[in-house]
């Protein structure tokens, strides 16, 4: 199969990409146009250094973000989204300083706003962009700035319909601000590892909580699991999230917390006399991916012992915390 035709340029080359255009449905339809261009196979390395070159001149100016955030909105085009959201990703982590404060506010407003009223129509990989977008807000500005950019991510992980979207974003924030880039100094380092410390229970209580609840929601007595607690999101998915999350916070976790969640990931597995059903799989699956992340998460972060404990019963303890699942 061959590629489409590359767009007519002898009629509709657009020679210019600014803030300033008539209007911004008008200022959509060519960035699309360029996009479509510019990864098209026929299109040559010399019009391709000149759609960039426009593209990087456009994204440089301060009023940029105001369009890409109409595009975000109204188009359906990977490639525009795409660089929509690069467009919003270095205003903050290059430009932030010299953003107007009313502007960041509005920005801090309306990012959200946009993932949550888009994040089930998104590909996952732009979801996930614009999620990284909004955790880079929030490495910049919380909490003076941005105080409940840590609370809406718990708020979201403890709504049902929301909680996937939480995870991601939980996950998200633990591996931007746990071991932040160099970009940031050392006393703003500190400090976000701080703040993380101090969600550190909250978290684990919502991650083991939502283990319990799946559980609590399929009864190994029968052999075929019913629905999800989630609304269009399976139980392995959510879990599989849940633990993953473990793994990415390289904190100082309680270590008898870590103990609580695997042992519940463990009750994913089914009894002797299901195992060889179908609906036993599934549950084998849960618990394996659940109970992998949280071994990976044990193996990698620093672990604290409440206690006083030392290496030796660190290294007595790992048999109890990584057995071999059973087979099924």
């Amino acid at each position: 199969m061959t590629d489409p035709p590359p767009p007519n340029r002898s009629r509709s080359r657009p020679s210019k990409l600014t803030p300033n255009m008539a209007s911004e449905e008008s200022s959509l339809r060519a960035l699309e146009s360029l996009m479509t261009e510019f990864f098209h196979s026929c299109t040559t390395n010399e019009r391709k250094r000149e759609i960039e070159e426009l593209l990087n001149n456009f994204a440089q100016q301060m009023g940029a973000w105001r369009h890409c955030l109409y595009f975000l909105s109204n188009t359906r085009n990977e490639y525009v989204m795409m660089y929509s959201l690069t467009v919003f990703e270095n205003l903050v982590n290059k430009m932030w300083l010299g953003v107007a404060s009313q502007d960041k506010m509005e920005i801090r407003s309306c990012l959200p706003k946009l993932l949550l009223a888009q994040h089930k129509a998104l590909p996952f990989f732009i979801r996930n962009k614009l999620c990284k977008v909004i955790v880079d807000i929030g490495r910049q500005d919380w909490p003076m700035f941005y105080h409940d950019f840590f609370t809406n991510t718990l708020q979201l992980i403890q709504s049902p319909t929301m909680a996937s979207l939480g995870l991601v974003l939980l996950k998200t924030t633990s591996e931007e601000m746990a071991c932040p880039r160099e970009d940031l100094s050392v006393a703003r380092k500190d400090e976000l590892r701080k703040l993380l410390l101090e969600q550190v229970p909250t978290v684990l209580g919502l991650l083991t909580g939502i283990l319990e609840t799946i559980w609590d929601k399929h009864s190994v007595t029968a052999a075929t699991p019913p629905p999800s607690p989630t609304s269009g999101e399976s139980g392995e998915n959510v879990g599989y999230k849940s633990g993953g999350t473990f793994h990415s916070r390289k904190l100082f976790t309680p270590f008898t917390d870590l103990i609580r969640l695997y042992r519940l990931c463990y009750c994913f597995h089914p009894p002797s006399h299901l195992r060889s059903t179908r609906g036993s799989e599934q549950w084998g699956r849960r618990g394996d991916n659940c109970a992998k992340c949280v071994c990976e998460g044990c193996m990698t972060m620093c672990v604290y012992l409440r206690g006083g404990a030392g290496l030796g019963e660190i290294m007595l303890t790992r048999p109890l915390i990584c057995p071999r699942p059973p087979s099924l």
